[in-house]
């Protein structure tokens, strides 16, 4: 079991046979959205770099 923190950027890749099996769970009501890359200013992306990078790798984001 592999488990990835909200806003971390991963990718899966085939095996040697062009293969792959994947199941994806969710806490609460089902929901999965794809973001392409780069998605730096996402708030799911600013909140994993502070969380678990510190806040000097959080991007600045602009005051609105």
């Amino acid at each position: 079991m592999l488990v990835l923190p909200e806003g971390i950027y991963h990718r899966f890749t085939l095996d040697e046979n062009d293969y792959i099996t994947a199941m994806r769970l969710f806490v609460g009501a089902p929901v999965w959205t794809p973001f392409n890359r780069p998605q730096e200013e996402h708030p799911s992306r600013t909140k994993y770099l502070r969380d678990f990078a510190g806040d000097a790798a959080a991007p600045a984001v602009a005051a609105a």
